[in-house]
């Protein structure tokens, strides 16, 4: 009997080889992320099987079994030996410190993404059978196709035209003007909305089970569905039925693909219309392009006025007018191509123009361009390859100054990036563009302006301190080369200025003198550059960890204090979800900082907001938008009530928009108050039970305490409330508990008031439990201690046992 052919890698080496690779595909192949609890049990799982397995046949086991026996028993291993000995117990007990101490970790939250839907729904006054349901505008055009292609294929323009824009006036916001889930307020929701580009969606899906998604959003999700997170409005209550299907149609239509159906002659049928569409949108260039995929913003005459329109702020790009804000070429002059072809590629963070390089080729991008140009016939555009004042790669002009000089004059040098030019370009920033963009950057104006573009459209400075709105300036890349290239185009800001709005250009033009000099301009381009480390803290992460301290908490919003306490930013987004809905927000961040003592919990929420909305009061009042009525501001948290944690460790969340009815939340909220009429400011605390009703206010409550503070175009507002809920069932704020918290902002000068205001999705609140140390320390030590004491009698054990002489039997 032949011997079996041994594997080139030992059994030992084997099994290594196994755990480590089951340890990787644990920790890096299924996201989320597996939590250190879970991933020590499956590790567990792993290192039993591979035990069983290798232990099942005597030879194998005995191959495994060598390497080991030789380094616990021979006597040239002993540096070996005595490694593993220190080694494996202080990784069990690493592992079990892992295990024993406080975790401040945001519970993991498990939900499916396609949920299964009920048998049958009740909306708009009837029920669908939703296991036979089919989409009725989808199947009237397959009807009018069968008997007059040409009636069927305008009828389904039509009907994919209508569904058009009824998601951009609705559902662009969040999913997107690609329809990937990354809409102008997407990075604001947990969950994401759904990315309709990928394979994994609609695709997958029947048109009915759409319907049902669509109609009753988050609120209609079942168990398994939660934790309420979700965004999705009730869109039967804004949307009528045939609007509901005309949108499923045109989300197919855009993406190019084809429902899952239960007729199969219909599916072919279907299938056939989206072939055709296909071949002809392969390489869509020019006119065509632009109807498809730009018209619905910009208007099918390029005047700004599509469909979307109305709802968006900054408004859609009016080709007519050939005004063009971002561009590389001096005021007077026409934009180059290559200007509009990186605007339609990169988009302009801050608005709903994204960038469109990751669903068109160059070739297309580009086709768009004498599309652009052709809406203003007027318009002196000079050839690509004319020689004219411009900049070069690093945002340096090609050329000294704007009146035409010889070839061989120098470049001019950019001043580098440092504290001492940072100094002295804030000198120079505070007195020019402080009227307009505040001494902090903010964007407060407090020169009394009123500013319009050249639209008419109301316009406000950017706030220079959030990077994530400014247009037409980042550069992505290497850290340096990334800065450099980032100021260069802050410097072609100042130099050309922004057409069409009151940013002015602060360079002379046709041999007039600089209003600014070009040293001055490249200091203060590395002053705004520095305002990005001016915001209070970086946005990341769900959970918020408050600060425990001695004695009184701060009523003071500057205390010295709140300097401890660690700071999360947490995106604001306008409510979209219900009426009355809000379109157009100004202020898009929180921040957001806990204290708390034995008795009390005190948070510090700041908001960049360019006004002090107080009704009467000077400046706002003298800037205010003659269109939008002026209201106070205001700030609000929200909390579950403490029946939210009857069933540990689960939370039963309630829906964040003021709760539903059987789980009620708690409102703490605060308003600024107005200065004509005269009326204090007010903490005030509200019972939500559900997005449908206005939640009432608690008359004889006056437990919060709360005071805010606005200066140079920053809110600092504090509430302090009491730990213990008390007989209202409010929440108790428990060391070493994870509570749900979310908040809200209305901006007054935006005419927000009421349910018009911007708000956060669910977060984590987690008051750090007091440490343990016996506990902490002790058991990990002594599980250490009392592995490496099982290993020395192992060793010697197997010492001894390889030191005994075997008998000759």
């Amino acid at each position: 009997m032949t011997e079996a052919k041994k594997s080139l890698i030992p059994a030992f080496w084997q099994a290594v080889l196994v755990i480590v690779i089951a340890y990787l595909l644990f920790k890096y192949a299924f996201p989320p992320l597996l939590p250190r609890s879970l991933m020590i049990q499956y590790m567990i799982v792993t290192v039993v099987g591979v035990l069983l397995y290798f232990s099942f046949e005597e030879q194998r086991w005995a191959e495994f079994k060598t390497p080991i026996t030789s380094v616990l028993r021979d006597d040239n291993k002993v540096l070996i030996r005595w490694g593993f000995l220190l080694l494996i117990p202080a990784l069990i007990g690493y592992t079990t410190y892992g295990m024993v101490k406080p975790s401040l970790d945001a519970p993991m939250e498990l939900r499916q993404v396609h949920p299964a839907p009920p048998s049958s729904l009740k909306v708009f006054g009837k029920r669908h059978d939703l296991s036979s349901l089919e989409n009725p505008v989808r199947m009237d055009i397959i009807k009018t196709m069968r008997a007059d292609p040409e009636q069927g294929w305008e009828q389904y323009r039509t009907a994919v035209r209508s569904g058009r824009d009824s998601y951009y006036q609705n559902c662009f916001y969040c999913h997107g003007d690609l329809l990937d889930g990354k809409g102008p307020y997407a990075s604001g929701f947990n969950p994401l909305p759904a990315n309709f580009q990928g394979a994994g969606t609609i695709a997958q899906l029947q048109e009915a089970y759409l319907f049902w998604r669509i109609t009753t959003g988050g609120p209609g999700l079942p168990a398994e569905g939660t934790p309420w997170n979700s965004a999705m409005p009730v869109w039967h209550e804004m949307l009528n039925e045939q609007e509901v299907w005309s949108i499923i149609t045109f989300l197919y239509d855009y993406v190019g693909q084809v429902p899952r159906m239960w007729d199969p002659q219909i599916s072919r049928e279907v299938t056939s219309i989206k072939d055709q569409l296909q071949k002809q949108r392969a390489n869509m260039q020019g006119k065509d392009l632009y109807d498809f995929r730009c018209a619905v913003c910009h208007g099918d005459n390029g005047a700004g006025d599509g469909a979307a329109a109305e709802f968006m702020y900054p408004k859609p790009r009016d080709f007519t007018l050939g005004l063009f804000k971002y561009k590389t070429s001096p005021p007077e002059m026409m934009p180059k191509d290559k200007d509009l072809f990186d605007t339609v590629k990169h988009g302009l963070p801050g608005t709903g123009m994204p960038g469109w390089n990751s669903l068109l080729s160059d070739e297309q991008m580009q086709s768009l361009v004498p599309v652009i140009k052709s809406f203003d016939i007027t318009a002196n555009w000079a050839p690509e390859d004319a020689d004219d004042d411009t900049f070069d790669e690093e945002g340096r002009y090609t050329r000294l100054d704007f009146i035409q000089v010889t070839e061989d004059e120098e470049l001019i040098e950019r001043i580098a990036y440092s504290e001492e030019s940072v100094t002295r370009g804030k000198a120079g920033f505070e007195k020019i563009c402080g009227e307009c963009h505040g001494k902090q950057g903010r964007g407060n104006i407090i020169s009394g302006k009123k500013l319009e573009d050249d639209w008419g459209n109301r316009i406000w400075p950017r706030d220079l301190t959030k990077p994530w709105r400014w247009r037409a300036t980042e550069v992505a890349g290497d850290a340096d080369k990334s800065r450099d290239a980032t100021i260069g185009k802050i410097y072609q800001r100042l130099s050309i200025g922004i057409p069409g709005t009151p940013m002015p250009a602060h360079r002379g033009v046709e041999g007039n003198k600089d209003p600014v000099s070009t040293e001055d301009r490249w200091h203060m381009a590395n002053y705004v550059y520095s305002l990005r480390h001016k915001s209070v803290a970086p946005r990341g992460g769900v959970a918020i960890s408050a600060q425990k301290v001695e004695g009184g908490l701060p009523s003071d919003v500057n205390a010295a204090v709140w300097e401890n306490a660690t700071p999360v930013s947490l995106p604001l987004v306008p409510n979209i979800i219900k009426e009355e809905r809000l379109f157009t927000p100004l202020n898009d961040e929180v921040t957001v900082r806990v204290l708390y003592n034995q008795d009390e919990v005190a948070f510090l929420l700041e908001i960049n907001d360019r006004t002090d909305s107080r009704p009467g009061e000077p400046v706002s009042q003298g800037i205010q938008d003659e269109k939008l009525k002026l209201f106070a501001d205001a700030f609000a948290i929200q909390f579950p009530k403490e029946d939210a944690f009857a069933n540990k460790p689960v939370v039963k969340k309630p829906l964040y928009r003021h709760g539903d009815a059987a789980r009620h939340t708690t409102i703490w909220y605060w308003n600024a108050g107005s200065m004509e009429p005269q009326r204090a400011a007010r903490a005030t605390l509200l019972e939500g039970s559900g997005p449908d009703k206005k939640p009432a206010p608690r008359m004889q409550d006056q437990s919060l305490q709360a005071q805010g503070q606005w200066t140079h175009g920053r809110w600092r507002v504090i509430m302090k409330r009491p730990r213990k809920g008390g007989e209202s069932g409010d929440i108790n704020f428990d060391e070493g508990r994870f509570m749900p918290i979310s908040f809200a902002n209305w901006d007054g000068s935006n005419g927000e008031v009421g349910a018009r205001h911007t708000l956060t999705t669910w977060y984590w609140l987690v008051l750090p439990p007091e440490l343990d140390s016996a506990k902490v320390y002790g058991i990990p030590a002594g599980v250490t201690l009392g592995v490496f004491l099982m290993g020395l009698l192992l060793v010697r054990g197997q010492r001894k046992q390889g030191k005994t002489p075997r008998s000759n039997s």
